[in-house]
């Protein structure tokens, strides 16, 4: 009877242990894909500082968004692989540098300034997708 007992509290703590280590995983996996990310790094980053990112923010540059209703045209309106792939690598400078003002602006406490870089990262993180999708499909 003592051993069956021990038994049974043996493997309850075991299959604990197992839930422990699991959960941890999971926890570690999500702060990985988090950290790895640029625009999920961005937003925790700001979440670190207080602020977040809500669906009513907007980007209040209006130069800034005709910007992004060209390059939109482009996409759609370009049926050359190479094209595209020139404007895929314009978008990528655009996100490294609007990466480095974010991590400026985040470091000299520049909140506002640094949300805008966000909801700018947000759109060309998008254009990015949309352009490798579209050239997939060139193909």
């Amino acid at each position: 009877m003592k051993e069956d007992l021990i038994n049974h509290f043996t493997n309850l703590s075991r299959k604990r242990e197992k839930e422990i280590s699991k959960e941890c995983s999971q926890s570690l996996n999500k702060a990985y894909k988090t950290l790895i990310v640029p625009l999920d790094r961005a937003k925790y980053m700001l979440t670190l500082k207080g602020e977040r990112i809500s669906d009513g923010d907007t980007v209040s540059n209006t130069d800034f968004l005709m910007e992004m209703m060209e390059i939109n045209e482009q996409i759609i309106t370009t049926d050359n692989p190479i094209e595209l792939t020139i404007l895929s690598n314009e978008v990528e400078k655009k996100i490294y540098m609007l990466e480095n003002e974010f991590k400026n602006n985040i470091e000299s406490n520049k909140f506002e300034q640094a949300k805008q870089d966000v909801l700018k990262l947000t759109f060309y993180c998008r254009l990015k997708v949309s352009i490798s999708n579209r050239i997939q499909s060139e193909k």
